[in-house]
Formats: structure tokens, C-alpha cells, sequence
């Protein structure tokens, strides 16, 4: 039987485990068909075109944010970045004039795209170069707007199985809405491509969404309404589940992993300050990764005082231990992102952004002495690039008492085997699952077409964990694992093994993981200087 075949006995269909959680429903095909634009012949066509695709996904924006309202801050702001873009008169002006010199819509729109991308990249700002994501979605919308893809209806009150080609990670947020996990209308995504370590994939299991993906050619497939039984921890999929089917998958629960021979402090991964409290309250002992790329690319980036007062925020949650902060990661779309300018690339590429970030950094730091802070260093590749962050939170702290630490990521090969060079200048190290994996294998996470190389019992990739914790037990220097692997339940008894300080994990991973590996009471404060 093929997925196109309605009714009769269960298919299964194995796919890519890429969010874990298990969810039944009926499957629906996103994009929903929306009215067509209609071509129009006539020297005028194209300019017609354009305008009833600028106006539609106006008011489907605007439809989006009322139906928002006061709730939900991250989709609400998603949806007002694309308003501002939308209303910019030198995106839509650069296409009006394309269509007018002879361009069909569609060109136009993907050159005023292209035009506004390079116009952000130009100056070498990061955190303008964040926003081309949110430029490239908008071409995406009004390209979709023209083809008659626009959403133009909400999703129907019953829970569905979203089932897509691709999914953006903000167009999850934005389909999510305000509602609690009880009451989401989107109970689990099928994905014709799509990998465990997407970013789309690390939003989703934040939210507890089960997402399975390498489903190739199932939209185009699938009809609308069949039901399914999602397993997002093992990548499999139901279609048509008869009585005994969907009785034995309410029966059936999780393999327990096997009990951790160490215990770990548990650590919650976070994107802004402002979520401290909630983890705190989840039960984290600490702030093992706090992300700053959405708080600096988030609209206009806070200034220095601003920055300041929101790390304090997170800083005040966790007194008597230390709280991670990464500095500013974001990349910058080019021929290849996870390799090109970001993380501490910064420093040398936007100074000025840099010093900001550490000026700040460091004011929060001095105004809660009672937490200690370490920056961490993202896509260290050089002893050198950890030394030259020290020099510039050296010059930057004017309070009395230490200054704050100064950390290192471990995601390239290079830095895992120049460990004991890095634990020169580095006081803690924080091993970045995702991105180790990805480059050490040579597979981008980002690549459905290869995201079975993406093996996170790789021999190589364990080689390397064991080496960094090895090399930071023997330095007296606390070693932290977060990504992917941090929270996978059938490997944690293995990465106990490694005897890290700790794990830092997404909140919504944070009380399961903390069942297996909590442990009140280990330090993970960084030694030495």
C-alpha cells in the first residue's frame, strides 16, 4: 500500500527521528491552498501581479497578528518584522521599479530579495546580517503569494499532523500561536526533508513538538484528513491506524534508558534572560547556555545599558553559581553559514558590536557580584581567539574582585584536539554537540540529503567527548555538554561516563533529563585563571 492510498489496513513509514514525542491526529498539507493570483495578459500584468501579492500577504500579517493579540511575544514579533519589511519602501519600491522596466513578478521580487540581503551584508554589522533571514522569508511569502500559496485560512479547531515539503522555524512559531502544549491545534510536523539538528528540529523539541522528517514525496502523496500516529523518538509513522493499531500505541511507552553510572548537574539552555526564572523554576541548578543572537538581532539591537540590565535578569535567578552567556553567534547566509563569519569571528570582524556585548557583559557582572558570569566563546578554532577575548574583558572591567571568566565552545575538531592549549586561556569549555558532529563527519545538519551521516554514535565523534573531558578533569577545569546529545535519554548513561561537570539542556527537556542525571551539589564553578 502507498501513502496515497486512503483507508484500509496501517501503513508504516519509517522516516528521520528529528523531534522526539508521540502524537496522534489527521494529516493536513501546509501550505494550505489559498485563491490563486490570477494572470492577467496586457503590458500592465506584471505590475497587477505584484501589487495583489504585496497586498495579500499584508493582510494575511495583519490577520496573523490580531488573531495574536496581546499573547505570544515570539510570534507577535516574528510577524511585525515581516510587517516593517513588507511596508519598507525600499524593498517594495526596488520590485515596482523592476516590473516597470519590463521584469515578470516573480524575477522582481527576487531581485529586490537579493538586493536588500546584500544591502544588510554590506556594512559587516551582525546583527543587521541576522536580519537577512527574515528579508529571505518575505521573498519566500510573496513568491508563494503569486503561485496562490499564501495562507489565507487559520488552521481548523481540530488537532492536525502537519505534513510539508520543508518547514521554516519562525513559520512553526507563527502556526504554534499562544496556546499551551494541552490545547496546540499542531500536535506533530511530517517533513519531506529535515534532520535531527535543524534548527527547526531544536525548536520544535523546545515546544514539545514530535517532528519526523526524510519523508520524501509524502506531501505531494498524502491527501488531507487520513489519520496518523506519530513516534517522533523513533522517526516512525502510522497512516491509517485501525483499533488495535492506535491501542497498542497508547499502550506502548518509551524504552527507559538505562540509569546513569555518574550523576551530572543538570543546566538549562536558554535563549533570553528573561527566561532564567522559568528555568529555575523547572528545576535547572544553573544556566549552562544562555543564547544572546535573539536578543541582539531582535529588532534594533539593545544598547549597552539595555543589554546590561536584561543579562542581570538572568544573573539574579542563580546566585552562588555561575551563569553561561554566550556571546553573540549568529551567521551570516553565504555559501556555506555554519563555516563563514560568526561566533568569535566577531571580534575581529565587528569590533565595535564586540566591545559592546563585553562592555555590557561586564556591567551586569559587577552589579550582581553574588552570581559569577563566564562569556562563552562560540566557534573557537584558536587558543589565540580565547586570549584575545580575555584582553578585551580585561579593558572593559573597572569593578573590584575578579573579572569575569572566559569560556570556550568546543563544535570544531580543531578545538577538541588543541584542547590542552585552549585550557591555557580557556576557564571553562562547553562542548557544542550539534556542531562537532556535523564537522567532524563533514554533514550539514542543515541537509536532509545527508542527514543519515549525522550518527550520533559516531566512533570519531565520542573520541573527541572523551579527549576534551579527559583533558579538562586532568586541568581541574569543568567541561559541559549541551546540543543534541545532551538530552537524548537513550544515550545519557553514556555521556555520564564521560564524568562532565554537567549537561545543559532546553527547558522543556529539563525535568526528564534531570530524572536520569540530577545531581544537587556539583561545581561547576571554573578554576584557575
Amino acid at each position: 500500500m502507498t501513502a496515497s492510498s486512503a483507508g484500509g489496513r496501517p501503513t508504516s513509514l519509517q522516516g528521520v527521528a528529528c523531534a522526539p514525542g508521540r502524537a496522534a491526529g489527521r494529516t493536513l498539507r501546509w501550505p494550505r491552498d489559498g485563491a490563486r493570483v490570477a494572470p492577467e495578459a496586457g503590458p500592465h500584468s506584471a505590475t497587477r501581479t505584484l501589487e495583489a501579492a504585496l497586498a495579500r500577504v499584508a493582510e494575511e500579517l495583519d490577520r496573523r497578528h490580531a488573531r495574536l493579540g496581546g499573547h505570544g511575544e515570539d510570534e507577535r514579533g516574528l510577524v511585525e518584522v515581516q510587517q516593517a519589511l513588507l511596508s519598507d519602501p525600499a524593498f517594495a519600491g526596488q520590485a515596482r521599479a523592476l516590473v516597470e522596466r519590463g521584469a515578470p513578478a516573480a524575477v522582481a521580487i527576487e531581485a529586490a530579495t537579493d538586493h536588500a540581503v546584500a544591502t544588510l551584508l554590506g556594512p559587516g554589522d551582525p546583527t543587521l546580517a541576522a536580519r537577512c533571514a527574515d528579508v529571505r522569508l518575505l521573498g519566500e511569502r510573496l513568491l508563494r503569494a503569486l503561485e496562490g500559496g499564501v495562507e489565507t485560512a487559520p488552521l481548523p479547531d481540530r488537532p492536525v499532523i502537519l505534513v510539508c515539503a520543508d518547514l521554516a522555524p519562525d513559520e512553526l512559531l507563527e502556526l504554534l500561536g499562544p496556546s499551551s502544549a494541552a490545547t496546540r491545534r499542531v500536535r506533530a510536523v511530517l517533513l519531506a526533508r529535515g534532520g535531527p539538528l535543524t534548527h527547526l528540529a531544536i525548536l520544535a523539541r523546545g515546544r514539545g513538538v514530535p517532528v519526523v522528517g526524510g519523508l520524501a514525496g509524502l506531501p505531494e502523496r498524502l491527501e488531507d484528513g487520513r489519520g496518523a500516529l506519530v513516534d517522533g523518538d523513533r522517526g516512525r509513522v502510522v497512516l491509517d491506524p485501525d483499533a488495535a493499531a492506535c491501542r497498542a500505541f497508547l499502550a506502548a511507552r518509551p524504552h527507559p534508558p538505562p540509569p546513569a553510572a555518574r550523576r551530572l548537574n543538570v543546566l538549562a539552555t536558554i535563549d533570553l534572560p528573561e527566561e532564567a526564572p522559568l528555568a529555575r523554576a523547572l528545576g535547572a541548578t544553573g544556566i549552562g547556555l544562555l543564547r544572546t543572537d535573539r536578543l541582539l538581532r531582535d529588532g534594533d539591537a539593545p544598547g549597552v545599558e539595555e543589554q546590561a540590565r536584561r543579562y542581570a535578569l538572568a544573573l539574579r535567578c542563580f546566585p552562588g553559581t555561575t551563569v553561561v552567556i554566550r556571546t553573540f553567534d549568529a551567521a551570516v547566509p553565504g555559501p556555506d553559514p555554519a563555516l563563514g563569519p560568526r561566533g568569535v569571528r566577531w571580534l575581529r570582524l565587528a569590533p565595535e558590536r564586540s566591545r559592546d556585548q563585553v562592555r555590557a557583559l561586564c556591567m551586569a557582572a559587577a552589579r550582581v557580584p553574588e552570581t559569577r558570569l563566564c562569556l562563552l566563546l562560540p566557534m573557537v578554532s584558536a587558543a589565540e581567539e580565547v586570549a584575545l577575548a580575555r584582553e578585551e574583558v580585561r579593558r572593559c572591567w573597572t569593578a573590584d574582585g575578579p573579572a569575569p571568566a572566559v569560556g570556550a565552545m568546543v563544535e570544531t575538531p580543531a578545538a577538541a584536539l588543541e584542547v590542552e592549549r585552549l585550557l591555557d586561556v580557556a576557564e571553562l569549555l562547553v562542548i557544542g554537540s550539534n556542531d562537532l558532529l556535523q564537522l567532524t563527519v563533514g554533514a550539514s545538519r542543515e541537509d536532509p540529503r545527508v542527514a543519515d551521516r549525522l550518527d550520533p554514535d559516531h566512533p570519531a565523534l565520542w573520541r573527541l567527548l572523551r579527549q576534551v573531558a579527559a583533558a579538562g578533569r586532568a586541568r581541574g577545569r569543568p567541561v559541559l555538554l549541551c546540543g543534541a546529545l545532551a538530552a537524548d535519554l537513550d544515550r545519557l548513561a553514556r555521556v555520564a561516563a564521560l564524568d562532565l561537570a554537567g549537561v545543559g539542556v532546553g527547558l522543556a527537556d529539563l525535568r526528564r533529563v534531570a530524572r536520569i542525571l540530577t545531581s544537587p551539589g556539583v561545581d561547576t564553578a571554573p578554576r584557575g585563571s
